[in-house]
């Protein structure tokens, strides 16, 4: 089978932009989502006419603005620009550092226990939870990366899943990467300042009067 050209260049510019390589289950996700979505826009190609013969009628279709403007995105704007992949799984465990300060969290049962044993106020770190699924790039880099001044390490899924994101300063705003991926994502300072600010946040449950 032929493979369209644009599907070729996809897997070139894919490889050479960074977008990671992840060892398991995690990257290959990735990577069938973007190869699928890229296939999909193809075959919506191909379905609506879009530079291609009639089998009745001489000459080409044309589409609207819409469907054009629609298709006329970057490769970046098909990855996946959130940091952490446990999306709506409830994490069992996160591990953050931000400069001096740490902080260790681990569920049991329904309930969140800070490291030194106390049961945790849990709106306070579902609001924790809801800053990490908020990170997201503005944009990826390609350098910029330095020593990273924040670390944070989620586990979900039973423990089978562990993502540990590394950050940087990066002049007003930050960059961030996986471990063991080459991708840059360029944080806005705004979602650094509300995850810190949660972190920060953290409380004990309130102690039930008798």
């Amino acid at each position: 089978m032929n493979v369209p050209g644009g599907l070729k260049a996809l897997k070139v510019t894919f490889g050479a932009s960074g977008a990671g390589i992840r060892g398991g289950e995690v990257y290959m996700n990735r990577v069938k989502q973007l190869v699928l979505l890229f296939l999909a826009i193809v075959v919506g190609l191909i379905g609506i006419g879009f530079s291609q013969k009639s089998s009745v009628v001489d000459g080409v279709y044309k589409v609207s603005n819409d469907v054009g403007q629609g298709l006329n995105k970057k490769l970046d704007d098909f990855r996946n620009k959130k940091l952490f992949d446990f999306g709506f799984s409830d994490p069992e465990k996160i591990e953050m550092h931000d400069s001096s300060k740490a902080y260790f969290l681990t569920k049991g049962g329904q309930d969140w226990w800070s490291g030194d044993g106390k049961k945790m106020d849990a709106s306070s770190v579902e609001s924790l939870i809801d800053k990490l699924r908020d990170l997201q790039a503005s944009k990826f880099l390609e350098s910029g990366f330095n020593t990273p001044a924040i670390d944070v390490t989620v586990s979900s899924n039973d423990g089978k899943r562990r993502e540990k994101v590394l950050i940087s300063k990066y002049k007003d705003s930050y960059i961030a990467k996986r471990e063991n991926e080459p991708a840059l994502y360029e944080l806005d300072s705004k979602l650094m300042e509300a995850l810190q600010n949660s972190a920060k946040d953290l409380k004990p449950a309130a102690i039930s009067k008798k």
